[in-house]
């Protein structure tokens, strides 16, 4: 059986397997997946990506840079999951992380801390 595909944002940034981290790479991987995994379930556009990257001052070649980060974290995902469990879209004009918000540890925490506070 595989292991549930799990995306880190408290702490380090990481892709896990279960609790075994997946290597995805250094800070421009790792800030790519950040930005997916807060806006789940909705298109980031390619442009706003790259502002929020590296600001306003981008490499020529960011737009290259992005597309082979995005192919990289599919690939990655691909060898865990099956590709209903977690995917990353290309809707224009960018991307959306599809995927079930209990595997983001960030979602898990606020869930957790609303419920603390309702009871």
């Amino acid at each position: 059986m595989r292991e549930p595909l799990r995306i880190q944002l408290l702490g380090p940034v990481r892709l896990l397997a279960g609790n075994r981290p997946l290597a995805i790479g250094g800070p421009a991987v790792r800030g790519l997946l950040a930005l997916l995994t807060l806006d789940a379930e909705k298109i980031i556009g390619l442009g706003e990506l790259i502002d929020a990257l590296w600001g306003h001052d981008p490499p020529a070649t960011a737009r290259t840079i992005v597309h082979g980060n995005v192919s990289l974290l599919r690939r990655v995902m691909r060898s865990v999951q099956p590709s209903d469990q977690a995917l990353i879209e290309t809707v224009a004009p960018g991307y959306r992380l599809i995927i079930d918000p209990d595997r983001i540890d960030a979602h898990r925490a606020r869930i957790l801390l609303q419920r603390a506070e309702a009871a």
